[in-house]
């Protein structure tokens, strides 16, 4: 009875909670709300504050201001969804070639990002596809997926209780594998490619040129010292992404040469 009352339960969770990204009219899982997701981003991003090591690089500060600027300027008119206050912190860390979005609209960025991106334009490469991030919601689509994983664990740990220790604890690690290699990975392989669209179409209408993604993804491939096969990784191969990109390009009307 407990078992066929859980999947009920999360066969109803799963069908209510589903919601189409608002940019690319995909259907994604929704069980947080956004004011839930706009506190904890509040809260983390007080404390990445208290425990990174900021950077004051005037110069680097004025390149992010101004890229944040214009970019939020066309979200706003693009989407009638949300409202973003946006934020950012810059840390000071010349080893990381990175930045991050949190859902609630706060941006980090590593110092180190500023030995690829080299001109405004290749910074609102990396700004855009975080910003498009958080206009689609992906991290709230990542917290809900991780809950879903969590549910069909805890529904199998009820179905299993009456094998033996070894016998469980096999089933849920292939449980654990499987949900991470065929649902949780894909799924951030999609995020990543539906922000770099996104990316690039906000990136165009604030009047960037669209086609430096091709070599700054490039230079940002070279800054890797290891590479994950794709099977096992958050983000497409560097050598998918740009057949990707160029695919966008294309359908933008503007052809990488």
């Amino acid at each position: 009875m407990k078992i066929t009352q859980a999947l009920v339960l999360s066969l109803v969770l799963f069908l209510f909670a589903c919601t189409t990204v608002q940019e690319t009219n995909r259907r994604a899982l929704h069980i947080v709300s956004q004011e839930q997701l706009n506190q904890l981003s509040k809260e983390e991003f007080e404390q990445l504050k208290k425990e990174s090591k900021l950077s004051n690089n005037s110069e680097y500060h004025k390149r992010i201001e101004a890229v944040i600027g214009v970019l939020s300027e066309v979200i706003s008119l693009d989407s009638n969804q949300y409202n973003f206050q946006w934020d950012y912190i810059l840390i000071k860390d010349d080893e990381i070639v990175n930045a991050f979005a949190l859902p609630g609209g706060q941006i980090g960025i590593y110092t180190g990002l500023f030995k690829v991106a080299l001109t405004e334009a290749d910074l609102a490469v990396v700004i855009g596809h975080e910003m498009a991030h958080v206009m689609a919601r992906h991290g709230g689509e990542r917290m809900s997926q991780q809950l879903l994983a969590y549910g069909g664990s805890f529904l199998l740990s009820i179905r299993s209780e009456d094998t033996s220790p070894e016998r469980q604890r096999q089933l849920m690690s292939a449980y654990g594998l499987g949900s991470k290699l065929g649902f949780l990975l894909p799924y951030s392989r999609v995020h990543e490619k539906e922000a770099d669209r996104l990316g690039l179409y906000y990136m165009t209408q604030a009047g960037y040129d669209p086609r430096v993604a091709i070599p700054f993804w490039q230079r940002m491939s070279e800054e890797k010292s290891i590479v994950m096969p794709e099977l096992l990784s958050t983000h497409p191969s560097d050598h998918n992404r740009i057949a990707h990109l160029k695919l966008i390009l294309e359908e933008l009307g503007l052809p990488y040469e």
